[in-house]
């Protein structure tokens, strides 16, 4: 839905010709909180352990393989933070780049498939047997979590759900997600990217789009805010502003095509 409008509001704007091949989310899922929206519901992921990000991210493989190769990435919601979390890895493997840029829209909080993402601050929380005795680390990730993951799981926005009683005491911690907080996520994604949010969207997903932004190096990053919800922007001056931003990503992808970064 998200992703086939934005990729025809930005083509139909664009000086440039565009080849486009769209990855749809490989499961069906039920929605829980998008009554106003019919469906089918696709999504990336049945869940956001490391294990299913792995899963995801394989077929991501797949389709760059199958379609590919790509210049760059469009990612709208559950999508722009799947595309982070690939990028991530594929950076701290010290992989081949599979794209010299990223359009992140309306990105849901972005998870990573590597174990040794907040590791330690996961480990501490599902070991905790005494909650008044909480450190700073963990009370800074678990505030990340409350006003995120906790207020979409509130308004049942949240799909695949995500149950944050794995990060307390007794929690399994080979099985929780490793969100990608800002804070203790060592390296930056290393490659130009545009984020684009709605102002209408809800708090929570306006917090989460914020992470995808920070796990980004700053110097590569460009952020717009445009008057709608959760969706791509519709006024011609907004949608003008965001291919403004993807030329300057271009660009910038160009200047760095032959750094070692």
């Amino acid at each position: 839905m998200g992703l086939s409008l934005a990729s025809k509001v930005l083509v139909s704007a664009s000086d440039q010709p565009q080849v486009l091949e769209f990855s749809s989310g490989k499961l069906t899922l039920q929605s829980t909180g998008m009554a106003a929206f019919d469906g089918p519901f696709f999504s990336h992921t049945a869940g956001y352990s490391p294990e299913q990000m792995i899963e995801a991210h394989e077929h991501l493989d797949r389709t760059i393989d199958d379609l590919g190769p790509f210049d760059g990435i469009l990612g709208f919601s559950q999508g722009g933070a799947l595309a982070l979390s690939y990028l991530h890895r594929k950076q701290t493997q010290n992989e081949l780049r599979p794209f010299k840029f990223a359009l992140i829209m309306s990105s849901v909080i972005p998870c990573s498939a590597d174990v040794g993402v907040c590791e330690e601050v996961i480990q501490s929380l599902c070991d905790q047997t005494d909650p008044s005795a909480v450190d700073q680390e963990q009370r800074v990730f678990v505030e990340l979590l409350d006003r995120t993951v906790g207020e979409a799981r509130k308004n049942n926005a949240l799909l695949p759900d995500i149950d944050l009683s794995i990060y307390e005491a007794g929690g399994d911690p080979s099985l929780a997600p490793r969100i990608m907080h800002p804070s203790f996520v060592k390296q930056k994604i290393w490659i130009p990217t545009v984020h684009v949010a709605g102002k209408k969207d809800y708090s929570f997903m306006r917090a989460m789009s914020d992470v995808a932004y920070a796990v980004c190096e700053p110097k590569l990053a460009k952020k717009m805010v445009h008057s709608g919800g959760h969706q791509p922007p519709q006024k011609p001056s907004e949608v003008k502003e965001v291919i403004r931003a993807l030329d300057w990503a271009i660009g910038m992808s160009d200047r760095f095509a032959h750094w070692n970064l």
